[in-house]
């Protein structure tokens, strides 16, 4: 009896210590994301930019929703205004190497988020200095959300939110593109992920309507000339926004949820996007999209313009509010494990380097 006892005794003690914890992390003063800090050297402030393309960790580009294009050589000590098309949405970029790269616009009519130029993709030949519009579609996409290198010849795009679904795809550096209606399967696509060649995952919605959709993964296996639907959300009012792979088997999805009701979720899997689980990150309505991870373990999720940002230490077991790093993030890089870049309203920067040891330590203990 005696023996039975302190065994109840240690399992309440067990599962007490398990839900103290996670209460305690909403309660933390210190995180990785006091490593983050904001580059006061960039230069736009207006609008939002939207996604950034580092090819070195001291060389990258940041394009915004305001039609330019800023590039740097030292790590975002100073910046240079490559190109500026007055009008236009930048959306998304992507490089192949120091001199090929391209460059995604939202395109027309898209009634949310506006753009008078009708180029939809990009491209330059000489590192960003000269870009010119592609026009190697059979079937034109409208827009595109996301564009993704896999290979130095290989880059892979899909577009756009709220429609029309399509992906392209160039297997010779350029020269030539594919693209693909896929109307059939999603009502909005929104970013790519392929581990390879063969093998790849598309994130966004299945209906043009945001609070009719669910949140929607396609994948294929043959380079994106058949793909099938791998995961659907349980909830409507949705779409995913983007996708991760810290590691080969662990990978993590944003889930932009455009109503105020329901449960706020994000994805993870860990059998390599085999299978997908919804879990909660935050207890009230927050406006997701951005999210990025430096190891299977430590990540962000961000969005909002009013407040910062979501941290997790544990692989998205547990999350805490942090007010003071990023506003609208939509997109993180990480160089290496110990460097990183987001944008969102402003560019940040994270290095994590034997100066911040100190820091470090303390964070893994809370």
């Amino acid at each position: 009896m005696k023996n039975l006892l302190f065994l109840l005794s240690i399992i309440f003690i067990f599962s007490c210590t398990k839900k103290i914890s996670k209460i305690a992390a909403t309660e933390v003063s210190v995180s990785y994301s006091e490593l983050w800090n904001q580059l006061e050297t960039y230069p736009s402030t207006a609008g939002r930019n939207d996604d950034l393309f580092f090819i070195s960790p001291e060389k990258g580009w940041v394009i915004n929703n305001q039609g330019k294009l800023y590039k740097t050589e030292d790590g975002g000590e100073s910046w240079k205004l490559q190109f500026e098309k007055e009008g236009s949405f930048f959306r998304c970029i992507a490089f192949a190497d120091s001199l090929n790269g391209w460059m995604g616009t939202i395109g027309l009519n898209e009634k949310n988020l506006y753009s008078s130029d009708s180029t939809i993709l990009y491209e330059t030949k000489d590192g960003g200095l000269n870009w010119s519009p592609v026009e190697a579609f059979e079937d034109r996409p409208t827009g595109l959300c996301g564009l993704q290198k896999v290979t130095d010849q290989m880059i892979v795009g899909c577009g756009r939110v709220r429609g029309p679904a399509y992906f392209v795809k160039t297997i010779d550096k350029g020269k030539t593109w594919m693209s693909k209606n896929l109307d059939h399967l999603a009502g909005a696509l929104i970013a790519p992920h392929f581990v390879d060649e063969k093998n790849g995952f598309m994130i966004g919605g299945t209906t043009h309507d945001k609070r009719s959709s669910k949140a929607l993964i396609l994948s294929t296996s043959d380079g994106g000339e058949t793909w099938q639907k791998s995961f659907e959300s349980s909830q409507t009012g949705e779409y995913c926004w983007k996708i991760v792979f810290p590691t080969p088997k662990i990978g993590y999805v944003s889930i932009q949820r455009n109503v105020q009701d329901g449960l706020f979720h994000f994805l993870k899997t860990e059998n390599g996007g085999k299978t997908w689980k919804e879990m909660v990150y935050a207890e009230q309505h927050y406006f997701t999209q951005g999210i990025g991870f430096i190891n299977k373990d430590i990540g962000w999720i961000g969005g909002s313009s009013s407040y910062g940002t979501y941290e997790t230490r544990d692989g998205g077991d547990s999350w805490y509010r942090v007010p003071n790093f990023g506003r609208g993030l939509n997109k993180f890089q990480f160089v290496n494990d110990t460097l990183g870049y987001a944008v969102g309203k402003n560019v940040y920067k994270i290095v994590i380097g034997e100066e911040k040891t100190e820091m470090k330590e303390k964070a893994k203990g809370n």
